[in-house]
């Protein structure tokens, strides 16, 4: 049985009420379970705090604690661990954002490939700002960019265990779920616009 942990959070906007679920997947063999699902939430946290002051003012991140081990063939979960408490991130940016459903876009890429296609995962950046947003057709500033890098390089910095991430490809007609290790990770120099968000 192959499996994968996944770390969740929330990130809750001011004038939103309904707050995002941010999602991550990694490594769950390598080292102790515990040691890793730590290590997966204070890696996402880094991911958010180089954002600290792209974000909206008044913004909170908020880890979970509890880190779920899923079996990735079938998606089951399979076990629960828990992990060391970090702080909640509260977000500082300046002025106002874009609209909520104009947001920043990061990919993390694989090798393996399903159904002709490249196995792709992505966040999504709500929050961001009106003052990082330019011009025509609008899109991300420089300043923006750089600072989506910086959290994507985050996420492969060893904190005090080391693990990988991954990608999730879903169980599904192309057949069952499958869990991939992340080579690399990109930063959209476009705005993306979320039309849906799994829960």
């Amino acid at each position: 049985m192959a499996t994968f942990l996944r770390a969740r959070a929330t990130l809750q906007l001011v004038g939103q009420s309904t707050p995002s679920l941010v999602t991550s997947y990694w490594d769950s063999t390598g080292a102790a379970i515990g040691l890793l699902a730590t290590e997966a939430v204070a890696r996402d946290r880094a991911f958010w705090a180089a954002l600290a002051a792209r974000i909206v003012n008044g913004a909170i991140y908020t880890p979970n604690l509890v880190v779920d081990e899923i079996e990735e063939t079938t998606g089951a979960l399979v076990n629960q661990v828990a992990a060391s408490a970090p702080a909640a991130i509260s977000f500082t940016g300046t002025g106002d954002g874009v609209p909520f459903l104009t947001q920043g876009l990061v990919r993390f890429n694989t090798n393996s490939f399903i159904g002709g296609r490249r196995v792709q995962g992505r966040r999504f950046i709500p929050g961001c700002l009106e003052i990082d947003n330019s011009g025509t057709p609008p899109q991300p500033v420089a300043l923006l960019t750089t600072a989506l890098g910086t959290a994507n390089n985050a996420l492969g910095t060893v904190i005090a265990t080391a693990m990988g991430q991954r990608v999730w490809h879903r169980p599904g007609p192309s057949g069952p779920g499958l869990s991939v290790p992340v080579i690399s990770r990109g930063v959209s120099n476009q705005w993306a616009v979320l039309k849906s968000r799994r829960t």
